[in-house]
């Protein structure tokens, strides 16, 4: 027997997957003074970078494809970088050390 519901769902899934990703880069990393972040297929995204207590030491839009960060003021140590669309959905969350 063959439940529809779960086939429609099977299939929505295997649509999902064939939509192409955002490509998001960010390097160097470890970053000694200035972070790249690369966005392709991206108007506007918000950049938020966390410290390891959870506090919001940076945040900044995202508005071209090639955006650079001035890191010189940082302590040393380890960064969660999350960067979020327009509609608040997570594009990527990477840690990112400070040497």
């Amino acid at each position: 027997m063959i439940f529809p519901e779960l086939s429609t769902s099977l299939a929505n899934k295997s649509e999902s997957l064939e939509k192409p990703l955002k490509e998001i880069k960010i390097y160097p990393n470890p970053v000694k003074n200035q972070i790249q972040i690369i966005v392709k297929n991206l108007e506007t995204a918000t950049l938020n970078v966390y410290d390891l207590e959870g506090k919001i030491v940076y945040s900044g839009e995202i508005k071209n494809e090639n955006s650079i960060i001035d890191f010189t003021k940082f302590s040393n140590g380890i960064y969660l970088f999350k960067i979020i669309n327009e509609n608040g959905d997570v594009l990527k969350t990477e840690k990112v050390v400070k040497e």
